[in-house]
């Protein structure tokens, strides 16, 4: 590798780093649709038992966050992420094969679903990690757009292709789809070439308070975490009401499913392209600011149409909104996230931020689930839209007082860039 320039193998790891994830994001959309479904259609399950299903794929997010960021610092990095999809593919196989099986029902549904949970952290915390290794510092967000609108096309194209898919070939057997793509990311991930390399800590505890010190030392940093909690729970509570609210209220089926879906996807691809245009007109903070706040008041109003039409009209508008102001907080909070922390503590910063912005998820899944028990999906989804942009309005004010740790403001806002509620 020394012999050849490094903005080539940047641009080798960018394609194949940018095809494993774009490939893995597609596949997901087909079992992010199908597993609910499952439960919905095939298990009958009530509500909140689908609240259940949903904490249980986050729960690893609040028991082991720390301890898969001191193993992604600790591991070769490559390596962890290639065996995390591999294992994903096969946990994700296992749901059609057991449905033929006459064996798949609720626990080992759950079960399933935690499994995932668990492959999932290590990929997601691992490719944060990862991303600073394969691509130098000034390319970090070109790259993370990139990187982002890869995901967003998945989200924007994804489901609509997974509703048909599902329609035709019912949600189980959908699902091999998503197995394959988790071993075609495997295979592009083996693909890429490291710049860097960091030295591996040895001791976990100091290793953890390190980096609770990084977050702590940082009000930034700090404040994004605490938004990124605030707002995640109420994006699961609103998740799972509105797949009870689609499918038992207002009687979507698979396909036209997917398609409002694919319109908040279709939001998601926009806000990640236009993330670094937006924030050289009002800068890095209010676009972060603004886009949390702009994805909080679509998914306020998701649940405000009556009937077929009118309500699949107006959850279109209101995941449009939503997941473009998303697509654009997520871009620069991932990217001022991986500039803040030295290299050698990407792993255990991700870690920190990551049980502090995803640990409560689960309570989210479960509030959803016996919210739409108890008093219905929509009246679930019109709180968790209101709770969201109290969160958005006070995170806006403290990072407009708040300032770096180190004098001089820290502006990550590209220069350029080359074309996810993190």
């Amino acid at each position: 590798m020394a012999d050849v320039p490094v903005s080539v193998v940047e641009r080798a790891n960018l394609r194949a780093f940018w095809a494993a994830s774009t490939v893995s994001a597609f596949g997901s959309q087909v079992s992010l649709l199908a597993l609910p479904l499952i439960a919905l259609t095939v298990l009958d399950v009530a509500g909140w038992q689908l609240g259940v299903l949903a904490a249980l794929q986050y729960l690893p997010t609040l028991l082991l966050s720390l301890h898969v960021g001191w193993a992604i610092d600790r591991w070769p990095l490559r390596g962890s992420l290639i065996t995390a999809n591999i294992l994903s593919g096969v946990f994700v196989a296992a749901v059609p094969l057991l449905h033929l099986a006459g064996l798949l029902n609720l626990g080992v549904l759950c079960v399933i679903a935690f499994a995932l949970g668990v492959s999932r952290l290590f990929l997601e915390i691992g490719n944060q990690s990862y991303a600073p290794m394969i691509f130098g510092q000034e390319r970090l967000v070109g790259a993370a757009s990139r990187i982002n609108s890869g995901a967003s096309l998945a989200e924007t194209a994804g489901p609509g292709l997974a509703g048909l898919l599902i329609q035709v070939v019912q949600a189980p057997f959908a699902m091999l789809l998503d197995g394959l793509s988790f071993l075609v990311s495997a295979f592009f991930t083996a693909t890429t070439k490291t710049l860097r390399t960091v030295t591996p800590v040895e001791r976990p505890r100091r290793w953890v308070r390190a980096g609770f010190g990084i977050l702590f030392g940082d009000p930034r940093l700090m404040t994004l975490a605490v938004t990124s909690a605030c707002f995640n729970v109420c994006l699961r509570i609103a998740v799972v009401a509105f797949t009870v609210y689609a499918v038992r209220g207002i009687g979507l089926g698979p396909f036209a499913l997917g398609v409002a879906l694919a319109v908040g996807g279709v939001g998601a691809t926009a806000g990640a392209v236009l993330a670094g245009p937006i924030a050289r007109r009002i800068g890095t903070l209010q676009s972060i600011s603004k886009g949390i706040l702009l994805a909080s008041v679509g998914m306020f109003l998701v649940p405000w149409g009556f009937g077929p039409v009118a309500g699949f009209v107006v959850a279109c508008v209101g995941l449009l909104l939503q997941w473009f102001g998303l697509g654009v907080y997520n871009v620069h909070v991932i990217v001022y996230r991986q500039t803040a922390a030295p290299p050698e503590a990407l792993g255990v910063v991700n870690a920190c931020y990551k049980l502090i912005s995803h640990g409560s998820i689960p309570i989210g899944a479960l509030v959803g689930g016996v919210g739409s028990s108890v008093v219905g999906p929509r009246v679930t989804l019109i709180g968790a839209g209101l709770i969201a942009m109290v969160g958005a309005l006070v995170a806006g004010a403290r990072l407009a007082r708040s300032r770096p740790p180190a004098g001089e403001p820290r502006d990550v806002t590209p220069a350029a860039t080359s074309t996810s509620g993190q």
